[in-house]
């Protein structure tokens, strides 16, 4: 049994012999090979139909790596191949191309497409989009081909035979035409390698600097963090050794005060004092000068005079009484008036220090809460319910415009899967829109999966407010002065950002076949029609990343 790896070799002698032959005898030959090749291997498609258009990007997806592929007339088209998904993309040259028949080898196996072109498609609409990766689906494909391979094998039969009826003048212009053909889209095909070539080494080159600028913006990054924390941590010491300060100073305040009204208790005790003995010597001296007096006078009246004394000793010791009870009297009131100023002192120490721990409970508390916000980067669905009522966030915002396949399972499935992948990667582009409102937008990433484009957005909120993700849109400026939008086919979030904080999110839309000198849009409108953000991408830097 004949092997693949031996037609494989007999299509690329054909395709040499193409440039010296008429491209319709070739083009027999061809499908009369692929006729047998598929009687031996089932899993052949021939004469399967390709459609493509000038906008769009049409996407074949197999089963292993793409090894080779040919074209039967190579000036209308060009393909790349992506070897991470084993994907073949195929882009129109010019705006009206002809049909040709495209040979495509992966794995064990070798497929001949029938490449039919059609002038306009609905780009949001319309998924040129072939999956050939399940080998038992595409068993069954290669078999319901087989028929129509056959059939253009007979038409094309025909045609070589209409066509040797021709003159040998004209079968030799003809046969020079096919040549200069030949020979000008072999000069294409080299053009279009070296310029691949120097897109590849242009990317390295910008991804190095990319990361040694984001290894810089790291660095600064942290010694301003650094420096932040010292300050914080200086301004925190300052706070707390002048709360020390000022506690050391009212303690000083209110011994000082004790010591005052001690020393003040202490003189009084001791005028008192003075003013007892002053009043016992005055009293002494009184006793002894009428004693003196009494004395002198006649004995006569002695008995009298006893009783008079008695009398007055009564008196005096009343008097005395009388004076001690007044002084007691004094010294309890200066006790207690000590005592209720001692309590109510005590009592302004303990509402002094309530107070104080009550503040410093409170900014306790408002630090903790302070914290909280800082850590908190998205709201609960019981939050955004009672904080905007009118919004439904699990849906797209009503005036967004999506394309049919945004509520496809499977579609959505795959769409997840990619974009997920892609939110894992490190990325490599850095290209912002003007801050709006204290908003601003970044597409820090590009990739290409089938015939879909994958943007990663990050959106950094420096503003006191929320916001909320709104209309998305990337609208393709082609250099002609026409402008398509591409819709998206899937959006991993419309997320509702907290202040001072950032999310990103992937928007999914069809690729297109851009040229260098077309450019593309990327807008965000708020749900609350606030803020209105773009930027830009080049048509240049689209086509540098689909063939990342």
């Amino acid at each position: 049994m004949l092997s693949a790896s031996f037609f494989l070799h007999l299509f690329n002698i054909i395709f040499m012999w193409l440039k010296t032959s008429t491209l319709l005898r070739g083009i027999r030959i061809l499908l009369l090979l692929i006729g047998l090749y598929h009687s031996t291997f089932a899993q052949n498609l021939n004469g399967y139909s390709i459609t493509v258009s000038p906008e769009s990007i049409t996407a074949i997806k197999f089963n292993s790596t793409i090894m080779d592929y040919q074209w039967s007339d190579p000036s209308g088209y060009t393909c790349i191949a992506r070897n991470n998904d084993n994907t073949l993309l195929i882009k129109t040259l010019n705006d009206h191309p002809q049909p040709t028949n495209l040979i495509v080898s992966e794995g064990k196996r070798t497929h001949n497409f029938i490449i039919v072109f059609i002038p306009k498609v609905n780009i949001n609409e319309t998924k040129l989009y072939h999956d050939f990766s399940d080998l038992k689906k595409l068993k069954k494909i290669a078999q319901e081909s087989v028929e129509t391979g056959n059939a253009i094998a007979k038409q094309e039969q025909k045609k070589e035979e209409e066509k040797e009826k021709l003159s040998s003048k004209e079968q030799k212009q003809l046969e020079k035409e096919q040549k200069a053909k030949a020979l000008e889209a072999e000069k294409k095909k080299k053009e279009e390698a070296a310029e691949r070539e120097r897109l590849a080494a242009e990317q390295q080159r910008q991804i190095e600097k990319l990361k040694q600028e984001e290894a810089a913006e790291k660095q600064r990054q942290q010694a301003a963090e650094e420096e932040q924390q010292r300050i914080a941590a200086a301004k925190k010491q300052a706070a707390e050794e002048e709360r020390l300060k000022r506690e050391k100073a009212r303690a000083d305040s209110l011994a000082k005060e004790q010591q005052r009204l001690e020393a003040e208790r202490e003189k009084q005790r001791q005028l008192a004092a003075e003013k007892e003995a002053k009043r016992k010597a005055a009293a002494e001296a009184e006793a002894a000068r009428i004693k003196k007096l009494q004395d002198e006078k006649a004995a006569a009246a002695a008995a009298a005079k006893e009783k008079q004394r008695l009398e007055a000793e009564r008196q005096k010791k009343l008097a005395e009484e009388k004076e001690q009870a007044r002084q007691e009297q004094i010294r309890q009131k200066e006790l207690a008036a000590l005592k209720e100023q001692q309590r109510k002192e005590e009592e302004k120490q303990k509402r002094l220090a309530k107070i104080a721990e009550e503040k410093r409970k409170k900014e306790e508390e408002e630090r903790l809460k302070k914290e909280a916000e800082a850590k908190k980067t998205s709201y609960t669905h019981q939050e955004l319910w009672k904080k905007y009522p009118h919004i439904v966030f699990g849906d797209p915002p009503p005036s967004q415009h999506l394309t049919g396949e945004y509520y496809l399972p499977a579609d959505t499935l795959e769409n997840s899967r990619v974009s997920n992948a892609l939110l894992q990667m490190d990325y490599w582009l850095n290209i912002a829109s003007p801050t709006v409102n204290g908003v601003t937008m970044t597409l820090q990433s590009m990739i290409f999966s089938g015939v879909n484009c994958y943007l990663r957005i990050t959106i950094k909120n420096n503003t006191d407010n929320d916001f909320l993700t709104g209309v998305m849109n990337l609208k393709w400026k082609r250099d002609n002065g026409v402008s398509i939008d591409l819709y998206p086919g899937y959006v991993t979030d419309f997320p509702v950002i907290l202040p001072h904080k950032e999310k990103t999110l992937v928007y999914v839309s069809r690729a297109v076949n851009a040229s260098n000198k077309d450019h593309f849009v990327f807008s965000i409108i708020d749900r609350l029609e606030k803020t209105h953000l773009e930027l830009s991408i080049s048509g240049k830097e689209y086509n540098t990343e689909m063939i990342r």
